[in-house]
């Protein structure tokens, strides 16, 4: 799975725009966005990472000033990572045993985030369209991204 698709699972479920979690919790998954598919951690980029999740979406950083204040000073606090993991885990898994049954080429109804219209599809797919005007996903993500449509 790219990077562009761990986006669109990641934010699948959320009703707007918006995290609903702790600032630690926020930190955490941008975390693991940062260093999804092996990268090296990297402040940095962390910082430059969070900084554009936070101009997609609203944020509660308090007591937190900023992003970098979180980043210097916060705890990461991985309980949404490890629901976001539990549920990509959850749909590969239900994507897998329709394609072992039907084929390659099922319909995925609402599993398949590109081409659903649920709303938390469509939400999900905003998301990334606004993430677009900041990440230059990959070629091999697009071309995952392609496979999948």
């Amino acid at each position: 799975m790219g990077l562009l698709s761990l986006f669109k699972n990641i934010f699948k479920r959320q009703k707007s725009q918006s995290w609903d979690r702790t600032p630690e919790e926020f930190l955490a998954m941008v975390i693991y966005l940062q260093t999804y598919g092996g990268k090296p951690y990297s402040d940095d980029e962390v910082l430059k990472l969070g900084n554009i999740m936070m101009q997609v979406m609203d944020v509660r950083l308090f007591p937190y000033k900023d992003f970098a204040d979180l980043l210097a000073t916060g705890v990461p606090d991985y309980n949404a990572v490890n629901v976001v993991k539990g549920k990509m885990t959850d749909l590969q898994s239900r994507i897998e045993l329709k394609k072992a049954i039907y084929g390659e080429n099922v319909d995925l109804g609402d599993d398949d985030v590109m081409n659903s219209n649920s709303p938390d599809a469509i939400a999900s797919r905003k998301m990334v369209d606004e993430l677009r005007k900041f990440i230059k996903f990959q070629p091999d993500d697009e071309n995952r991204e392609d496979k999948d449509r």
